[in-house]
């Protein structure tokens, strides 16, 4: 994440924001055909994919904080 933070022109906790969500959503999709296959309940995703994309939504804000 901050490889990819550091290729852009600025970089801000907004920056950082924008990546860390393209990154949890990318990530949220993949566990998604997961649980397409496993039949599990939809709640169970929401709560699954919820931590991954908080965690680099606060991920991405520290470290285009941090970077600016």
């Amino acid at each position: 994440m901050a490889l990819l933070l550091t290729l852009g022109s600025e970089t801000t906790w907004l920056t950082g924001l924008t990546i860390g969500l393209l990154i949890g959503l990318s990530i949220s999709l993949k566990i998604g055909m997961n649980y397409l296959f496993e039949n599990s309940k939809l709640q169970l995703y929401f709560i699954t994919i919820g931590y991954h994309l908080v965690s680099y939504l606060i991920a991405g804000i520290i470290i285009g904080a941090w970077q600016s």
